[in-house]
């Protein structure tokens, strides 16, 4: 029997970053309703009403950030070469629906198979 997939089952199986794509409006209100309901938080300020960005970095201590400039641009080459296994691409809705493969694809490329651009 699977794990309930929550926003710390997700943090608790994967070692490394963990970045979530949140692919629409839909998505992001389901992924904040999760994060209040398990006590997530953007450090001392809580959580927001709406999330402003696509993209969330999931940490420990139940701590997400909004990932800037530099956190789309990692998102964007999976890491990096030396982050291999280290750095998680998360297609949130993938996840959410109990898809055994939830990395993040780049939607544009159906030949994308390790999820890399």
């Amino acid at each position: 029997m699977e794990k309930k997939r929550t926003l710390t089952a997700l943090r608790d199986s994967l070692q490394g970053r963990i970045y979530v794509f949140l692919k629409d409006e839909k998505t992001k209100a389901e992924f904040l309703a999760d994060a209040k309901a398990e006590g997530w938080s953007f450090g001392d300020t809580g959580l927001p009403d709406v999330l402003r960005d696509d993209i969330i970095a999931v940490n420990g201590n139940k701590q997400l950030c909004y990932v800037g400039f530099v956190g789309h641009t990692a998102f964007g080459c999976g890491g990096g070469n030396a982050t291999d296994g280290q750095f998680h691409r998360v297609d949130y809705a993938k996840y959410k629906q109990g898809d055994k493969d939830y990395k993040y694809r780049k939607p544009d490329n159906p030949d994308n198979k390790d999820g890399k651009y």
